[in-house]
């Protein structure tokens, strides 16, 4: 072997290397990370864009419209959830689906041949209050990056027939990574049991980052067995065209 033939094979592998050092820094969960960790604020020195009146800044017979169709239907809505949420919780028997006082949530997600998701949540409640704790551990295997990704929500339960349960969630997700990013949160996660042994869960969350909003996802059916529920389901993470998605499995355990 040349010496030349040498030179030319380093040179080969020196190139794959640096493709895939420059690929890495491109990769779904550092694009994803520093999509949502940018900063949303103007450049220093530039004025703020004037601000015109438009016909939006007065009332309207269409805010009243909406105040009729949609605000005071909610409130109703929330408040005679709640109270029905007080009366199932009053007569619920140990280890029923619905309003547990603690709950346990483990679970492993496929988002590409390179990158998988594990997470685990507890939800701590009584009666029609709870609070409720996620953590999500992605690992890009390709690009040894890695990113966290935390929920902390105050729910409040509401019920509706004593197969269906819905909350209001309050709270706040952070990012952790290479970059960090927090962000003011809320959702409007549903469980509805249509037999004992079925469930549907339904997990719609949203993040409000400085540079957008995130959307968080989740549905799947629950296989329910005595105090525990098999979960299949698919979830979608998705923060300014950056997605984190694919089908997940999981195992709940509730008392």
């Amino acid at each position: 072997m040349t010496f030349g033939k040498v030179l030319t094979g380093f040179v080969i592998v020196l190139l794959m290397l640096c493709n895939r050092t420059s690929a890495g820094e491109g990769g779904r969960l550092r694009r994803f990370e520093s999509k949502t960790a940018e900063s949303g604020s103007p450049p220093s020195g530039s004025p703020p864009p004037a601000r015109t009146r438009t016909h939006s800044d007065e009332s309207s017979v269409m805010d009243e419209l909406m105040l009729d169709l949609f605000v005071r239907p909610l409130v109703f809505g929330m408040v005679a959830g709640g109270a029905y949420g007080m009366e199932l919780s009053g007569n619920r028997v140990y280890g029923d689906p619905i309003f547990p006082m603690v709950r346990l949530d483990t679970g492993v997600q496929y988002i590409s041949s390179d990158i998988t998701a594990y997470g685990y949540g507890v939800e701590l409640g009584q009666a029609i209050l709870a609070a409720d704790f996620r953590h999500t551990y992605y690992n890009d295997r390709l690009f040894d990056d890695t990113l966290h990704f935390y929920q902390l929500h105050a729910l409040y339960r509401m019920g509706f027939g004593r197969r269906v349960e819905t909350n209001l969630a309050l709270g706040g997700m952070w990012l952790r990574g290479e970059e960090s990013a927090s962000a003011f949160s809320l959702g409007f996660p549903v469980r509805y049991w249509p037999s004992r042994r079925l469930g549907v869960e339904v997990r719609p969350m949203f993040g409000f980052f400085e540079a957008g909003t995130l959307n968080d996802l989740e549905a799947g059916i629950l296989l329910r067995y005595a105090h525990g529920s098999l979960r299949l389901g698919y979830r979608w993470v998705e923060s300014r065209g950056e997605r984190l998605s694919g089908p997940r499995i999981g195992f709940s355990v509730r008392f």
